[in-house]
C-alpha cells in the first residue's frame, strides 16, 4: 500500500487540496506500478458463467476461446 506520510505526498500534497482523493490516487497509482491491477477486468466485475449450460466455444479445434 502507498505511503501516505512518505517524500511524494509531502511535495504533491501543497498542490492538492483534497487530502483524501490525494491519498486515494496515489493508491491507485502504486497499484498500478506494482501491477496489483487486473488489466482485463479493470473495475473487478466479475463475469458469471451458467455453469448449468455448455460453455460458448468459439475458434479452430485445438484453439477454442469462451465467449462471454
Amino acid at each position: 500500500q502507498a505511503d501516505s506520510k512518505g517524500q511524494a505526498y509531502e511535495v504533491v500534497k501543497a498542490f492538492y487540496p483534497d487530502a483524501v482523493h490525494l491519498q486515494f490516487q496515489m493508491e491507485e497509482c502504486h497499484k498500478m506500478l506494482t501491477d496489483q491491477v487486473d488489466w482485463a477486468n479493470p473495475k473487478g466485475d466479475q463475469v458469471r458463467i451458467d455453469v448449468s449450460k455448455p460453455l460458448p466455444l468459439i475458434g479452430p479445434p485445438g484453439h477454442v476461446t469462451i465467449q462471454v
